[in-house]
This record gives C-alpha cells, structure tokens and sequence, in this order.
C-alpha cells in the first residue's frame, strides 16, 4: 500500500525507538475496538530491506524515515483514541 501511496494521509511516531524489534501480533484499536491485526514476522527482516532500499536509492540519512509496510490492513481513521499494540508495547494517540 505504501509504494502507491494510498496509506500516505498521514503517520505516528513514537517519541521513543523500539529497544528491539516487536514478535507477535500488531493489533489496531481506534475507541477501543480492534480495527486491525497482523503478524509482525510477514514484513520480513528490516535490515535487510533497509539495505536493498540504501542501495537503490544511493544511501540513506540519518534521520530519514522509511517506511517498511504494515502486517494490518489500512483503515479509515476517526476522531477518538488509537492504540497500536505490539510486542508488549503500546502506542497511544489522541485524534482531533
């Protein structure tokens, strides 16, 4: 969905980086209900797609943001609570 752009509305980032990478299930939640979920193993391994990335493209910056995919389906997004949930983390976001 990414390469064609129609998830490209808009994106959150956490203000802290994932000590490791999330297993398991990511799970969508807007107001409280699940609106998504998927295995985090499908996206593959990072690395390894950041580097095919560097390497077409030149190299890549610090502070750039890539992004890699997503295991759950896109989703309308509402005003009200998001919660993104993987690997026993959470991120939470107030939508206005």
């Amino acid at each position: 969905m990414v390469a064609d752009n129609t998830s490209g509305g808009g994106f959150l980032l956490g203000r802290r980086r994932f000590s490791r990478l999330p297993q398991g299930a990511l799970r969508l939640y807007l107001n409280g209900e699940k609106v998504g979920e998927g295995p985090v193993e499908a996206l593959g391994d990072p690395g390894s797609r950041l580097l095919w990335l560097a390497e077409r493209v030149g190299g890549l910056r610090a502070g750039q943001v890539v992004f890699l995919g997503s295991p759950a389906q896109a989703v309308p997004l509402a005003r009200g609570v998001l919660e993104v949930w993987g690997g026993g983390d959470v991120l939470l976001a107030r939508v206005e």
